[in-house]
């Protein structure tokens, strides 16, 4: 039995409705507020509640690097020595590398939704996707410092 199609505006809104509603699906599958924070309810609410998390991540990196930046001068051998201020002086540099990449990452994510009313979560899910993944390499750094 062959499929009958729908004729007509209704047809037309119906199918005009299902694929919006499918590319809603897939351009904000990776940035699902609850899969990365666990967010859930209004945009205000979850903007909210990114913010926060948000504030939570960039002071554990803001801690993170303060103690690594501790630990190049700390060393038990006297002090960081010309390897240790090389490796301290190429640390800070990757840092703020780093965060320049982040920020244009994200601006550039927030900038594809910019007319939308999604683009102040797409920034802030972001923001922590990437300040998570850097915190893992610099709590690498500090198992590395404590060998």
């Amino acid at each position: 039995m062959p499929l009958r199609t729908t004729a007509g505006l209704g047809g037309l809104w119906l199918g005009s409705v299902a694929l919006v509603l499918a590319l809603n699906m897939f351009l904000c599958a990776p940035c699902s507020p609850s899969e990365i924070s666990g967010c859930d309810g209004t945009i205000l609410e979850i903007t909210d509640c990114l913010q926060r998390e948000y504030r939570g991540v960039d002071t554990r990196l803001k801690e993170l690097y303060q103690r690594i930046l501790a630990g190049f001068g700390s060393s038990e051998k006297g002090g960081p020595g010309p390897h240790g201020r090389k490796a301290r002086d190429l640390f800070i540099k990757a840092q703020k590398t780093w965060l320049i990449f982040r920020d244009d990452e994200c601006r550039a994510r927030y900038s594809y939704f910019a007319e939308g009313s999604m683009r102040e979560m797409v920034l802030l899910e972001c923001q922590i996707e990437l300040s998570k993944d850097r915190i893992r390499l610099l709590e690498g750094w500090l198992d590395l410092m404590e060998r």
